[in-house]
């Protein structure tokens, strides 16, 4: 779904003190992506194996109300 592409995540969620998780992820074996909140901040970059050895799942306290992906143009494609 976006290797090779560029791409558009929109989150919405509400959140209140303290909570934290995982808002999304994507990826496969060689890599992926995410954005979670930890101690009151939101965090993206890449998926991190020290993140899931600290939290575990780290499922969102919070409630999120919508993650949206729009797929763009291809690579080769991009400018063309």
């Amino acid at each position: 779904m976006i290797d090779d592409r560029s791409y558009r995540i929109e989150t919405r969620f509400d959140h209140a003190a303290g909570d934290e998780g995982v808002l999304w992820a994507v990826g496969d074996l060689i890599g992926g992506v995410v954005m979670y909140v930890e101690s009151g901040i939101v965090r993206r970059g890449p998926v991190l194996w020290t993140l899931y050895e600290e939290h575990g799942a780290f499922r969102f306290t919070g409630h999120i109300e919508q993650v949206r992906v729009t797929p763009g143009a291809r690579a080769g494609t991009i400018g063309a």
